[in-house]
């Protein structure tokens, strides 16, 4: 069950007081409360707001949204997340608990916000919208034209990703990587390709791997085990030359190379690729419609 129009409201918030707003978020941002759910992220009127809470901010909240135009250039609000250990440098400040993002205390690295990569310009409400959506849309300086490298962006966006929140790509376009993408445990990435009816790079969610090295990967290393990872309705490509005499395939590596105890390739087209798919694992590999 999900209730959509509600957010906090003004003044001190008190974690469970909501109030609604109009379904349109004209007068405030508005987000979907899902019930039975821990909540994700607080709205505040201003950084001086947030630090004056007595408490701090529990635990659970991982996120904290800032309403007031003059804490972020462009006026829009800004976005903070919680970090585990204490900034040097950037934007940044302090709340009373003591809690780090993963949930522990810590005297000296508790308690930290940083700006968040989340662009401000974005009307918040249309895309975050609760813990278990994670929209490329809303990641600052993302480029689905194909035209900029966002591999650091697409990375930070699988280091923040939690068990069952999937990394959202849901709209037509290209994004081009220069790096390998390592997925963590748990990672779902799912995107609009739909092999058999969307068949060209010109349509659907598309990554253009612009290097020769592994598109994404994960699971090797003792300290970096894997077990659940799942893609969907996407499309990768390379760049190849164009087949005649004497014509070789270029030495790109593998497009999806994981050791795993479960992986999922689901709806999944893969162009001008040389080596495709590794799946190795103990469990469960299945590869559908790709």
């Amino acid at each position: 069950m999900q209730i959509a129009g509600l957010t906090p409201a003004s003044g001190t918030p008190s974690f469970s007081t909501l109030v609604p707003v109009s379904p349109d978020g004209s007068n405030a941002r508005g987000d979907l409360l899902y019930i039975q759910q821990p909540l994700a992220r607080l709205h505040v009127a201003s950084k001086s707001a947030a630090t004056a809470l007595v408490s701090g901010v529990p635990a659970a909240i991982k996120t904290v949204v800032l309403d007031t135009a003059a804490d972020v250039d462009g006026g829009n609000g800004a976005i903070y997340r919680r970090v585990d250990t204490a900034p040097t440098s950037g934007t940044y400040f302090r709340t009373a608990d003591r809690f780090t993002l993963s949930g522990s205390t810590s005297s000296t690295n508790g308690g930290y916000w940083v700006l968040s990569d989340l662009a401000s310009p974005l009307p918040i409400r249309n895309y975050i919208q609760d813990r278990n959506k994670q929209d490329l849309r809303d990641y600052n300086g993302i480029d689905f034209t194909g035209s900029n490298d966002c591999a650091s962006i697409l990375q930070t966006a699988a280091n923040e990703a939690e068990d069952s929140n999937p990394i959202r790509y849901e709209v037509p376009g290209t994004i081009t990587l220069v790096s390998p993408i390592t997925l963590k445990d748990g990672t779902t990435l799912s995107g609009l390709v739909r092999p058999g009816v969307r068949t060209g790079a010109d349509n659907g969610s598309w990554f253009y791997f612009a290097h020769s090295g592994k598109g994404f990967t994960g699971g090797y290393g003792g300290s970096n085990k894997v077990r659940s990872v799942t893609i969907r309705g996407i499309g990768t490509t390379r760049y190849q030359l164009v087949p005649g005499p004497g014509w070789a395939p270029q030495p790109h590596d593998f497009d999806f190379d994981f050791r795993v105890d479960d992986l999922t390739l689901e709806d999944v087209l893969i162009l001008n690729a040389t080596k495709g798919i590794r799946m190795s694992g103990w469990a469960r590999l299945i590869a559908k419609n790709v």
